[in-house]
């Protein structure tokens, strides 16, 4: 349970490394359906799997309280003022921002990943990376998450 919590602010590396080697053991068995990846052999095959592991735990510890990731447009708010809206009537109105899509802070690039798997893994290609491989890491956020959720509730239940 504080192994989220430490790996999610950044407060213990050992957290973090836990958390990490948890989501490869996850991503080992899922990824033998994913033939690019399940192929390659030794260090290639565990670079690839801990980078999709490490891509999963930055998208998962993001918000707009990290610094470096909080939204330029909107300030972290993840809100902006509707221009449109206002030259119509007059009346501030807000809309979620365009650029973080109402989060308060951008995302890491898939590009970045994408870029690395693909020179790792000759036989990985764009759409593959799109359709099997970036689910994966979306499942593994998801499973971080139920995981933080849960954590949650078990504490709140303690605490009660």
């Amino acid at each position: 349970m504080s192994a989220f919590f430490g790996a999610k602010i950044g407060s213990s590396e050992q957290d973090r490394e836990r958390v990490i080697q948890s989501l490869m053991q996850t991503l080992l068995k899922k990824t033998t359906k994913v033939k690019p990846i399940h192929s390659l052999k030794g260090r290639n095959k565990a670079t690839a799997i801990r980078m999709m592991a490490v891509f999963a735990l930055d998208i998962y510890s993001r918000s707009a309280a990290t610094p470096d990731a909080r939204c330029t447009r909107c300030k972290g708010r993840g809100k902006t003022v509707d221009r449109v809206l206002f030259q119509k009537t007059g009346e501030q109105s807000w809309k979620d921002c365009d650029k973080c899509k109402g989060r308060g802070f951008n995302q890491p690039k898939w590009s970045t990943i994408s870029t690395v798997l693909l020179k790792l893994a000759p036989d990985l290609n764009h759409k593959q990376f799109q359709r099997q491989i970036q689910p994966l890491i979306e499942d593994m956020v998801t499973v971080l998450n139920i995981a933080e959720a849960e954590a949650d509730r078990a504490l709140h239940h303690a605490s009660h």
